[in-house]
């Protein structure tokens, strides 16, 4: 998998062509992360308003994945008087290995969410976490020390037991 401007391309034969697996969706991909006991099941962070999309059949069709991720709302600039919500965007993804429907999410200045059903509900994860500015996610093999990247706090080790 790999991005190319807004969008996301798969490949199969180690890079020598692309197939564009998200043209009706033009989202900006910030993250990828792959399921490591289904590879068919692809998880995509969206910079923008698409939030977290997940794709069951390798990328042939993609659906949020956002219940309970943070939204934020603002004035329509083409129809005043009227308001748009959208899922904040995602800055980073993280699979347990050990436990793949245990998945964490940062989506920018709310920091760390986790679900526990492959995506389909979030919930808060920032226990110890004081710059919700998250940047990056990375697991341990054991699956057990979350590290969250942040933008101005250094790395943090967040720890749970699934």
């Amino acid at each position: 998998y790999g991005s190319q401007a807004r969008g996301l391309c798969k490949s199969t034969d180690g890079g020598s062509s692309w197939q564009r697996l998200t043209d009706a969706l033009n989202i900006d991909v910030s993250t990828i992360a792959l399921d490591p006991e289904n590879p068919t099941a692809v998880y995509v962070g969206a910079a923008d308003a698409a939030g977290l999309i997940k794709s069951t059949d390798g990328g042939a069709t993609w659906h949020p994945a956002n219940s309970g991720l943070p939204r934020r709302r603002v004035k329509d600039r083409g129809h005043p008087g009227k308001w748009i919500t959208f899922t904040i965007g995602v800055t980073a993804l993280a699979i347990d290995p050990t436990h793949p429907q245990t998945l964490y999410t940062a989506t920018g200045s709310r920091g760390v969410f986790r679900s526990t059903d492959s995506g389909k509900h979030w919930h808060p994860f920032n226990a110890g976490l004081t710059d919700h500015d998250v940047k990056a996610l990375a697991l341990d093999a054991t699956g057990k020390t979350l590290y969250a990247g942040t933008a101005g706090g250094g790395v943090v080790s967040l720890r749970h037991n699934p």
